[in-house]
């Protein structure tokens, strides 16, 4: 009878070992998902004078703490010219704050939280791009105050 019971609180300590291991594996993997870029991709379409058409796709990844939208500082970009911001799954409003050496853009909601991943796609106009013929951009950006994974650049 002895052995019985013995038997039956290891599997007890046993298991509930098991499921303190699996709770605390799954906290550290919620606690080690941070707020980054997972992945920038930028194209540019330069004309003839220098300037050129820019779309950027950001993937970004909020983690678990909720947010309510990305900056983006464009380089060279013109507070007063257009930008056009689309996500399928966040909120895109738009403002842009700066000056025409560093524009901010504020996308997002002020009045909805958002957390996990989303994508946005920018699209803009930015001239200076090729002064004489020699490219001069500065695709990413040097002010991201989060990670930056992968970054793919085309021109």
């Amino acid at each position: 009878m002895r052995t019985r019971r013995r038997r039956r609180l290891d599997a007890a300590l046993l298991a509930a070992a098991v499921a303190a291991i699996g709770v605390a594996a799954f906290a550290g993997a919620l606690a080690a998902r941070t707020e980054r870029v997972s992945r920038l991709w930028a194209g540019a379409e330069v004309a003839p004078v220098g300037a050129a058409r820019v779309v950027e796709v950001i993937d970004y990844d909020f983690g678990i703490q909720p947010r309510h939208g990305i900056f983006r500082d464009i380089p060279g970009l013109d507070p007063g010219d257009p930008v056009q911001v689309a996500s399928p799954t966040a909120p895109a409003q738009v403002e842009a704050t700066g000056t025409a050496q560093q524009t901010r853009l504020r996308i997002g909601d002020p009045d909805r939280t958002i957390s996990g991943r989303h994508r946005y796609t920018i699209g803009y106009r930015l001239g200076g791009v090729a002064p004489g013929g020699a490219l001069a951009w500065d695709a990413v950006g040097t002010s991201w105050t989060v990670g930056l994974g992968q970054a793919e650049l085309h021109v």
